[in-house]
């Protein structure tokens, strides 16, 4: 914004993550609202990312929707495998111990489904993010019924025919994975976390897909509600 300041350059702010954190964690409210207005358009991803900021700014925005690849494989219809399967950025945003605890519960019902992990670390803190993810998985004894797998530019079509997908994070701007996997037809639970891009495309009961509430949040992690239901996507909608 201060580079182009003396340009005649129109300038597009794009926030694409939690606007709360960033507010508090980069330059911080005053800056936001006296250097932001510079901008000829601001375009957030979800409506909630539009409220985060002062009226100057959020006045010049838009809601846009990340896109959806093009080059996906077909919605699959048919009969689903015995995975539940995240793919993923492994970091601690992801939250993927508490996906892991909630397996562990899952898993004392319906021992026959494994949980798949598709992701990679890509520093340090990720490292030991997944570390302690598998760690805690060991400690809680499914270890072996937990794939880790790297990521694979194939990754949709290992994972099309999975029983579900399900997105743990703890906040996200517009999870790509989220509606990745909801456009080859998988169905899907996600955290409703900030900055409200589940809540914003998935509705309870409705094109037969589901969220979790986070009203149980605490200690940074979601609790498993265990009577929630995952309905299967079917042709027709039905």
């Amino acid at each position: 914004m201060l580079a182009v300041r003396d340009l005649p350059n129109k300038v597009v702010v794009s926030e694409r993550a939690d606007p709360y954190r960033l507010l508090k964690k980069r330059y911080g409210y005053n800056f936001i609202k006296k250097y932001y207005q510079r901008a000829d358009a601001v375009v957030f991803q979800t409506n909630d990312a539009k409220a985060a900021y002062p009226d100057n700014i959020s006045a010049k925005g838009t809601v846009i929707f990340n896109p959806i690849n093009d080059k996906l494989p077909e919605p699959y219809f048919g009969e689903r495998e015995k995975y539940i399967t995240t793919f993923c950025r492994v970091s601690r945003q992801k939250n993927l111990p508490v996906l892991v605890k909630a397996f562990a519960e899952f898993h004392k019902e319906f021992n026959d489904y494994r949980l798949k992990i598709i992701g990679e670390p890509q520093n340090d803190d990720d490292r030991a993010s997944l570390a302690e993810t598998k760690s805690l998985a060991d400690k809680l004894g499914i270890t072996e019924y937990i794939d880790f797998m790297p990521f694979s530019s194939e990754v949709h079509s290992l994972i099309i025919r999975d029983a579900m997908y399900v997105n743990s994070s703890d906040y996200e701007g517009m999870s790509n994975a989220m509606l990745e996997a909801m456009a080859i037809g998988m169905p899907v639970i996600c955290t409703d976390c900030p900055i409200g891009g589940a809540n914003a495309v998935i509705k309870n009961g409705e094109f037969k897909r589901n969220v979790i509430d986070d009203g149980m949040k605490g200690d940074n992690t979601y609790k498993c509600n265990r009577n929630m239901r995952v309905l299967e996507i079917t042709e027709d909608g039905n």
